[in-house]
């Protein structure tokens, strides 16, 4: 019973890395065409495979770790640095639709008239999912507004939640909106900051981080190292494994700094 179990574990595990793989290549699809990709998958191996041919003079191993370098880079340079950009976009065009949505009801007019007259403000992926809310209304008489959840934005479900109870129950817009008006703004204030911080915080250890990658470099380019490096190749196995393992440290390093840096998720 304890084997069974334990292998259940492992294999949930094994799907929820499959899944974060597969979201990180869609996310990637959805953020760059298919050309975009290419020429930057194909710029990041070039990269990675050069300096990994200048530390090694071994191709088969240079291929291969600028195969591993390529996709680290895309993911962590690209995709992540993208999303975030785009995320942090999202979250002011959602305020725009918040606060024009309030201004509406606040003017007397009802959801349906608010979400119309809104709609004409917001941008085309805020507008799209209006209409979606809109269609509902008009065909079943009743506020959903789940479509939005997709914005993974907690203080933007309290702003439905509320409208919703305006929807069934009526009320002061005033007393209802102006205060999650006023919570939304902070919280992408907050995060705006918080960005900022972990900007200048990431642009310092990339700096660092550049340094120490430089080092081995130093001594193929350097010619008073250049011959004591030369005899370090000499010894395959140990000179491949070291080297392999202090670049692989050296991507895995990137790839943590740049995950840190676009994190700008509010501790509760």
């Amino acid at each position: 019973m304890v084997k069974t179990k334990e292998q259940k574990v492992k294999k949930a595990q094994k799907k929820v890395k499959k899944i974060k793989k597969k979201s990180l290549w869609k996310e990637g699809r959805a953020l760059f065409s298919g050309i975009s990709i290419f020429l930057q998958l194909m710029l990041y191996f070039c990269v990675n495979f050069i300096i990994s041919y200048l530390l090694l003079e071994n191709i088969v191993m240079s291929v291969i770790l600028g195969v591993i370098g390529g996709f680290w880079s895309y993911t962590a340079l690209s995709v992540l640095q993208v999303k975030t950009t785009r995320y942090q976009r999202y979250l002011r065009d959602l305020m725009k639709y918040v606060t024009t949505m309030t201004f509406h009801l606040k003017t007397g007019r009802n959801e349906m008239a608010a979400f119309r007259a809104t709609r004409e403000a917001v941008p085309k992926h805020i507008q799209i999912k209006i209409d979606k809310v809109l269609d509902i209304m008009e065909n079943e008489a009743r506020l959903d507004t789940s479509v939005f959840k997709e914005y993974d934005f907690p203080t933007l479900d309290i702003f439905h939640q509320i409208l919703d109870i305006k929807y069934t129950h009526g009320g002061d817009p005033n007393v209802l909106f102006n205060p999650i008006n006023m919570m939304m703004s902070d919280e992408i204030a907050k995060r705006d900051n918080l960005y900022r911080r972990k900007k200048g915080k990431a642009f310092q250890l990339i700096s660092m981080w550049v340094m120490v990658l430089c080092i081995p470099l130093l001594l193929v380019i350097m010619p008073s190292t250049l011959t004591l490096y030369k005899i370090f190749l000499k010894y395959k196995i140990a000179s491949i494994g070291i080297v392999t393992i202090f670049y692989l440290c050296m991507l895995w390093t990137l790839v943590t700094i740049q995950k840190a840096k676009v994190n700008i998720a509010l501790k509760k």
